[in-house]
């Protein structure tokens, strides 16, 4: 009685394809499927011939010519009462050409519960992400590592909506935007009990900014409406080293960054961690904050700490006269802003 099914195809490899035999078999002890770079035509015959007991359901690396819509798991899943693990992973390449830029799905009249599901992971087009998210909902959630492929619009209503009726997000009070100039950009929350992860795939800094200023936009009720602190790191990976652009040549408007921070209304505490100089544009769109007035507090309007970290005492330096004249400010405001300062170099040499 088969109860695991595991197969995996090489990327660069002759494509694998599951036999209508086995498709057509009856499999009603099933517990885990795991598809990478696997060809499945029929991936619906093959939920239905299954029973109750699926634990895991993990697709990944859908090939370009095998795309299936997340409309083919839904009349599944209201069986999947067992099922604690779901990942679908899209190619960027499979990303069905219709979904980009497809207008959000109604809400459903009823919504299913997936009770034992406590990891969901899913690489694809955010159209994709919402149609599947608005259809059921998992209170014991958590674990959710998203990653986007790279898009202009960015609209995560759905997917606000089923984080606010999950625990992933209720041990959690810090917010990370980690963007790494070149590779991409992600926004997590995390506790010792759960974790979230959504990541951009984009390489240019301006195009990250307006991906996670859309992504922050999207998930300020669920995620960010009562979070007191962030921390945010600017970095070309040290791991992964890339080359810097050209000065001006994917700098942010003052107008994106701001739009970045515009939900973090609740942040007391803010960190910046900045290897690379990426966070000068983001001072120097604070600085547009700094000529007294209401506009002083439009932005961060309950921050009371902020801590700054570079790698030497040159960088440090740069940090503390770009972000000089928003502290100012907001002491003028009398809004004042304590500021703390580390570098690397010093904790070595301590």
């Amino acid at each position: 009685m088969l109860v695991c099914l595991g197969l995996s195809c090489p990327k660069d490899g002759p494509e694998v394809t599951l036999p209508k035999e086995f498709i057509n078999t009856p499999a009603p002890r099933l517990k885990s499927i795991h598809l990478e770079g696997v060809a499945v035509p029929s991936l619906p015959k093959i939920l239905t011939s299954i029973g109750d007991q699926l634990r895991n359901l993990i697709i990944k690396d859908i090939p370009e010519a095998e795309y299936f819509s997340p409309a083919a798991l839904i009349p599944h899943m209201p069986t999947m009462s067992h099922l604690g693990r779901l990942d679908i992973h899209y190619l960027p390449s499979a990303s069905h050409p219709q979904a980009a830029g497809r207008a959000l799905p109604p809400s459903p009249l009823t919504t299913i519960v997936l009770p034992a599901l406590t990891t969901f992971r899913f690489q694809g087009v955010s159209e994709d992400l919402e149609y599947l998210v608005s259809h059921f909902i998992a209170p014991g959630l958590d674990t959710v590592a998203i990653s986007l492929h790279n898009q202009l619009t960015i609209d995560l209503t759905h997917l606000d909506s089923f984080l606010s009726r999950s625990n992933v997000l209720v041990h959690c009070t810090d917010v990370n935007l980690n963007i790494r100039r070149g590779l991409r950009a992600s926004l997590q929350v995390m506790s010792d009990k759960a974790f979230l992860c959504l990541d951009v795939e984009c390489k240019p800094l301006d195009w990250q900014i307006s991906a996670l200023a859309q992504i922050c936009s999207s998930l300020r009720h669920s995620v960010l409406l009562t979070k007191t602190g962030l921390n945010s790191l600017f970095d070309n990976s040290r791991e992964n080293p890339m080359p810097v652009p050209e000065p001006d040549q994917d700098e942010p408007e003052p107008e994106q960054w701001l739009e970045l921070l515009q939900p973090f209304n609740a942040v007391e505490k803010f960190s910046v961690k900045d290897s690379s100089g990426v966070s000068s544009g983001f001072f120097q769109a604070l600085r547009t904050l700094s000529g007294g007035g209401e506009g002083t507090l439009s932005v961060l309007p309950a921050l009371r700490e902020l801590r700054l970290e570079a790698d030497t005492d040159e960088q440090s330096d740069a940090l503390t006269e770009a972000s000089d004249p928003f502290t100012e400010a907001r002491r003028l405001a009398d809004r004042p802003v304590a500021v703390s300062y580390d570098t690397l170099s010093s904790l070595r040499r301590g």
